[in-house]
Formats: structure tokens, sequence, C-alpha cells
């Protein structure tokens, strides 16, 4: 499952809200400890205001209300639940291939999945299970566009083996077989009537 969190996007020209922008820079580029800290500052005694100050002061993120602070714990809530979500996963699929290494690929899949709605309907997280059939379609759908492109290599293989076929027997200067002398005399006795 892939773990990245998905981010609205922003219209061509506009500058990101600043809470997109500190989203972002949580995902992508905080390190453990630095996410360790700033949740230890939003959850300490000290006022949001002061919070949102000291973001300011040392990411350069201007945030202007209050809930975007909270809006941060969750967003961190939800970033582990889905990390931790993906490394249950991985050792599912670890399990199940040790318990039954006669099992397909797909049989191993759809096992995985199985389980991990489960899981999700158990902790009543229903858009983590919603995740977990996307980046399942998403993933599906990358193996069957690789198909595709199998298919498609294949067939222009065979084309190019085709038109060099073509090009050979098209060329007047090329050596007859006896197979061919015979298939011209052939077709010349069934034009003629004349049978052997």
């Amino acid at each position: 499952m892939n773990t990245k969190k998905i981010i609205r996007g922003v219209p061509p020209g506009q500058k990101k809200p600043e809470i997109t922008r500190f989203k972002e820079m949580w995902r992508d580029s905080l390190s453990p400890e630095a996410r360790a800290f700033w949740l230890q500052l939003f959850c300490s005694s000290a006022t949001q205001a002061e919070c949102r100050r000291q973001v300011l002061i040392r990411l350069k993120i201007k945030l202007t209300d209050d809930e975007n602070i909270a809006a941060m714990r969750d967003f961190d809530a939800q970033l582990r639940a889905e990390e931790a979500e993906a490394v249950a996963q991985a050792c599912e699929e670890k399990r199940c291939l040790e318990e039954h290494p006669d099992w397909s690929k797909e049989q191993v899949r759809e096992d995985v999945l199985r389980k991990a709605y489960f899981r999700s309907r158990a902790r009543g997280d229903f858009t983590l299970g919603l995740k977990t059939v996307a980046a399942d379609v998403k993933l599906e759908s990358l193996q069957l566009d690789a198909r595709k492109v199998t298919a498609l290599e294949k067939k222009a293989a065979a084309f190019d083996a085709a038109k060099e076929q073509i090009k050979k027997l098209r060329d007047p200067k090329s050596a007859m077989t006896d197979a061919d002398r015979k298939a011209i005399v052939d077709k010349v006795d069934e034009i003629l009537g004349i049978k052997r």
C-alpha cells in the first residue's frame, strides 16, 4: 500500500495554502525527530498562538487558525495509521506466502486485502479500507498496463518479422526454392485444369 498522502492540488498560478505547504513538508521532508518535536509542542501547554509563532519562525509557514494545529495532529495520526497498515499488509503477505507456498500471487493478494478490510472495519476506519482497495486497484491497473505493453511489443515483433518475409518474397532477384517452383506449377495446372 502506498503510504504517501494525497494532498489536494492548487490551480496553476495560485499559491498553495500554508496548511498544505506544512502538510507536504511534514510528510516529505521532516525527520521523525522533527515531527516528534512539533507534536510535543502542539500537545504541550503552549498556546495555539505560540505554536503558530514557532512554526512561522522555524519553518517560515504562517498558520492563521488555531484549527491548523489540531489539523496537523490529525494529519500525523492518519499518516501513522497508514504506515502501520502498510507494515501490517507486508507482514501479512509474507506470512501468507510462508503458510501457502502453492498459492498464486492473486490468491495471496486477495487474502491480504480481505484481512486489511476486516482490520479497517474492526477499527471503524473505513477510509483506510477504501484507500487499501484504491491502492490495490492502482496496482492492478499498472500490472494490466504492463501486460498490454508486452502484448503490443509481441505484436510489433511479429509485424516486423512478417514485413521481412514479405520483403524477401517481393524481391525479384531472390532465388526460388523447389517448393516455390512446385507451388507455381501447381497453381498454373489448377488454372489450366490439368490434373496430375
